[in-house]
């Protein structure tokens, strides 16, 4: 660096010039292949992805956990209707199905830890 700040003014500034150049042609040639690429993804819609297939499985993991797919799947096998009893029965029994797999998961944690 030294024997670059003791050199000639113009070899410095041809230095730094050409420094300048090759930093923005090769920010241009990464700006250039990150546009293809996002272009050819747009283009075929079976390279992207669900944006919300974690959040999907999520809820579908949930819902099995809590045993509400299993609620649910019995009020889409029946006539459909809502009336009071039959959401006050679907309640509780989610209610205790919740309670039920808590203290089936606290069990096998506890096996678990004491294996």
């Amino acid at each position: 660096m030294q024997d670059l700040l003791q050199g000639s003014r113009f070899g410095t500034l041809m230095f730094l010039l050409y420094m300048v150049v090759v930093f923005f042609i090769l920010l241009a040639m990464f700006v250039t292949i990150i546009t293809e690429a996002f272009a050819a993804v747009c283009d075929d819609a079976s390279k992207q992805s669900n944006e919300y297939e974690m959040v999907d499985f999520m809820i579908d993991r949930f819902k099995h956990w809590t045993g509400l797919s299993g609620l649910l799947n019995k009020f889409d096998q029946g006539n459909g209707e809502l009336n009071g009893e039959k959401v006050l029965m679907s309640l509780i029994l989610f209610s205790v199905q919740i309670v039920q797999n808590i203290y089936r998961r606290t069990i096998a944690v506890k096996v678990h830890l004491h294996s």
